[in-house]
């Protein structure tokens, strides 16, 4: 990428329960931090109030955690696993060739810019529908190990006190599961969705929005005969 100015290509891909996650956020890791081990990284691209040192770094690092969130989930073969396609490309800033020469430099810098992700195949039928053993996305299960102060803002009359057992689409799972640290990963995920700038109206939104997933399956409906021809009617009075 560097030297030749071509694009470059890495395929993760395996079985479920390879390690495809995992080994995607360690190669992105790399690639996007590499470069500050060299002695030319410009103070330009330096954050040190940000965790990896770059502020541009952090996003990308960080978009792993909200995919990982809205997109991850408990099968019987893999506790954390993966349940959409995922494309990512990373865009470099690529020093000139001659300008790196003329500063006696062998290799021209190649500092991180940027990414695109795009995703596809997403499990939604996950959402209504789990498999004994296995769980829907992590978010769900970190929505109701949130602090009490936030639930009362998103939901207070359906989030606080609430559990897995409130909810039809969570019933046959824990938020508290061993090897899951749902509170934990909420403060992850919050943190994480504020890089980008969703806090405030732009999150409590996108937390009631998941609460009326929740409440839509909790709805109950009953057939019956209006006029002589058949429908369906909501038959509970509290979801």
């Amino acid at each position: 990428l560097a030297l030749g100015g071509s694009d470059q290509t890495i395929l993760v891909t395996g079985e479920s329960g390879a390690g495809k996650t995992e080994t995607i956020k360690i190669v992105m890791n790399h690639l996007a931090t590499v470069e500050r081990s060299r002695p030319n990284w410009p103070e330009s691209d330096r954050d040190m109030d940000s965790e990896h040192g770059s502020d541009t770094v952090n996003r990308v690092l960080r978009a792993n955690t909200v995919f990982e969130a809205f997109g991850n989930a408990k099968t019987l073969r893999n506790d954390n696993s993966s349940r959409f396609g995922k494309f990512t490309q990373l865009q470099f800033d690529v020093e000139d060739t001659s300008y790196a020469n003329l500063n006696g430099r062998a290799i021209p810098s190649c500092l991180l810019a940027g990414s695109k992700c795009i995703t596809y195949l997403l499990e939604k039928s996950r959402v209504v529908s789990v498999s004994q053993g296995e769980r829907t996305y992590h978010i769900f299960y970190q929505l109701l190990e949130a602090p009490n102060e936030i639930k009362k803002d998103i939901w207070e009359e359906g989030l606080v006190g609430a559990s897995t057992a409130d909810f039809n689409y969570l019933s046959t799972s824990s938020a508290q599961e061993h090897g899951f640290d749902s509170g934990e990963e909420w403060i992850e995920t919050v943190d994480a969705l504020s890089t980008f700038g969703i806090k405030g109206d732009a999150f409590f939104d996108v937390m009631r929005s998941l609460c009326i997933i929740l409440q839509l399956g909790n709805l109950t409906f009953e057939p019956e005969v209006v006029y002589g021809e058949e429908r369906s009617s909501i038959s509970s009075i509290e979801a």
